[in-house]
């Protein structure tokens, strides 16, 4: 191309040849500059370098030529290149030079057009390099090529990324196992993969020709019209996606299950479906397993129909024997009560002697007068109006009322102790009530307040019922001590009450004989008694049976120095509105 353009400066311009003027000659010239000019332009605007490489006889070679983008594209200066022909071979990446000399050498030997592919390391960045060129045999055994190189290397990656994406795609084909269709959905014409065929124990060939035709032919009767819907849904625009699972028809006649998912590709001007692709996976197992899982929850709701059936009988059973139990309880208490009632009755059955015999005595000696007899009259019925207290309040007590309601705990207590007065005043027996909340303690029933920080919600009178219990376990444990120690001490009794958030607790200590360590966590069994024929062995397996499911609390026994302490704790309950 130098020789080109400088053709014109080697002719003699003073003598421009016969025939030929110098307007002529200077004509040629400028037209010669403009179509170099053209030319330049031309290379510069391709995005490709272009060269002129010539390799001689005697497999010496050069470049005579090469353009701007030729040198941009292999990272060489042209002066260095022109010098030099292997400063341009020069660039080419270590794994690919081999390849490259040999085809240059064999295309050049056998004059060949040459192309080849391959990595040239410009500025430190690997690049792609493209070379194609084509010979001119010249007389003298030379050959001239004209060539082009171009920089693929945004083609190559693209290429290696769609490779790997292809290869990614084909390894979760094969790891999921399933099919693959593309759908022309306008003519029918639709591909699937060999898994495809292989899912239904086909192969492509036994099914071919392939279309559309093909799915609906093998898929059940009952589940085109569903499919159809779906597809319709998808193809207006409601849908995402088509999703539908349907039965098809295996090889062997069986009917197999499979999840067929698609989605329009492309759609024409007016919106109408065009193209769409899809998977279809195997789901027999799946399907399989579903139906196993829907008998099994049949069966295991039948059984837990069943079950619950049966336990709220053994429920009711066991409430049943329950309430007996409280009854039973409640009875064998009541030898206890007959004994409370008989000491509430002896002070006022003396004084309704002692009236009687006054009556004798002031009628002997002339002084019953009617002063006297109202006198007397009076202090009679105040006994016997003490005595129907005595019995309104037992008859209270043995009340069958089971409906929880809400009430102060302090003074079930005091309610309870009242019975029990005359009997723990027998036995020199003293109690005290201490509500921590406010800093006050009760040494006699009549003083006790109403505390709504006491407050419970339960059946009362199966509350006082575990009350008697534990005063009546109390006494029979003072007297025990006082029999087997000789200890002539007063019994005390102490109920401690406590309001913490929610709970109220509820401390009930004696400094009777206390729990033995040996039987300590069987207390609450039934039937189980250290009284020997005395004893039921019902109070406190009934007490802890009130206290947790009754009134949701908890009941325990402690050693607690000198004697035995039970401790309870309840939900604490707001007043009830009037």
């Amino acid at each position: 191309m130098a020789e080109l353009e400088h053709e014109l400066d080697r002719a003699p311009v003073s003598t421009p040849g016969p025939g030929v003027t110098l307007e002529e000659h200077r004509a040629a010239r400028a037209a010669l500059e403009r179509s170099n000019a053209r030319f330049d332009e031309l290379v510069r605007r391709i995005p490709s370098g272009v060269y002129v490489f010539r390799f001689r006889a005697d497999r010496s070679m050069a470049f005579e030529y090469v353009s701007p983008r030729f040198c941009a594209i292999l990272g060489v200066d042209e002066a260095a290149v022109m010098a030099d022909a292997s400063v341009a071979f020069g660039a080419v990446h270590p794994d690919d030079a081999e390849q490259l000399g040999r085809e240059n050498l064999d295309a050049g030997l056998h004059g060949v057009p040459f192309q080849w592919e391959g990595r040239f390391v410009v500025h430190g960045d690997t690049r792609w390099v493209r070379i194609a060129s084509e010979p001119t045999l010249e007389p003298n055994g030379d050959s001239v090529w004209n060539g082009v190189v171009s920089d693929v290397t945004a083609r190559q990656r693209a290429e290696l990324a769609l490779r790997e994406k292809e290869e990614r795609l084909e390894r979760v084909i094969d790891g999921t196992g399933v099919g693959l269709w593309d759908w022309n959905v306008q003519t029918g014409e639709t591909v699937y993969n060999e898994r495809w065929a292989e899912i239904l124990g086909y192969t492509l060939a036994e099914l071919a020709p392939l279309s559309i035709a093909t799915w609906k032919s093998l898929c059940h009767p009952d589940d085109l019209p569903r499919s159809d819907a779906c597809l319709a849904r998808h193809f207006a625009g409601e849908t995402a996606s088509y999703d539908c699972e349907c039965r098809m028809r295996h090889k062997s006649g069986a009917w197999v299950w499979v999840h067929d998912r698609g989605k329009v590709s492309s759609r024409d001007a007016a919106g109408r479906p065009l193209r769409m692709a899809g998977t279809h996976a195997d789901i027999t197992a799946r399907k399989r397993a579903e139906e196993r899982l829907r008998d099994k929850t049949a069966e295991l709701e039948e059984l837990t129909r069943t079950l619950e059936r049966k336990v709220e009988a053994e429920v009711a059973l066991r409430y049943r024997g329950e309430q007996l139990l409280i009854e039973q309880s409640k009875l064998a208490a009541m030898g206890e009560m007959v004994g409370a009632i008989a000491h509430q009755w002896r002070q006022p059955l003396n004084a309704l002697a002692l009236v009687v015999q006054n009556l004798e005595d002031a009628h002997r000696f002339g002084e019953l007068d009617d002063p006297y007899l109202a006198s007397a009259v009076a202090r009679a019925m105040a006994q016997i109006q003490h005595m129907s207290r005595t019995i309104d309040d037992f008859r209270a007590f043995f009340r069958p009322d089971r409906e929880p309601t809400v009430f102060g705990a302090m003074q079930a207590v005091a309610e309870v102790l009242k019975l029990l007065s005359a009997q723990l005043l027998a036995n020199d027996i003293r109690f005290r009530i201490v509500c921590h909340a406010h800093g006050r303690s009760f040494e006699s029933v009549e003083g006790v307040p109403a505390c709504d920080s006491t407050l419970v919600r339960g059946p009362k009178n199966e509350f006082e019922h575990v009350l008697l219990n534990l005063v009546d376990n109390a006494r029979e444990a003072i007297v025990t001590r006082r029999r087997e120690r000789g200890d002539e001490r007063p019994g005390h009794i102490r109920f401690d009450f406590r309001h913490a958030a929610d709970r109220i607790s509820i401390r009930v200590h004696d400094d009777g004989c206390g729990f033995d360590a040996a039987n300590l966590d069987r207390v609450f069994e039934p039937f189980f008694t250290t009284k020997g024929a005395k004893g039921t062995g019902l109070g406190l397996y009934m007490s802890k049976v009130i206290i947790e499911e009754h009134m949701r609390g908890t009941i325990a026994a402690e050693r607690d120095g000198e004697g035995a302490t039970v401790a309870i704790e309840l939900p604490a309950a707001r007043p009830e509105a009037p």
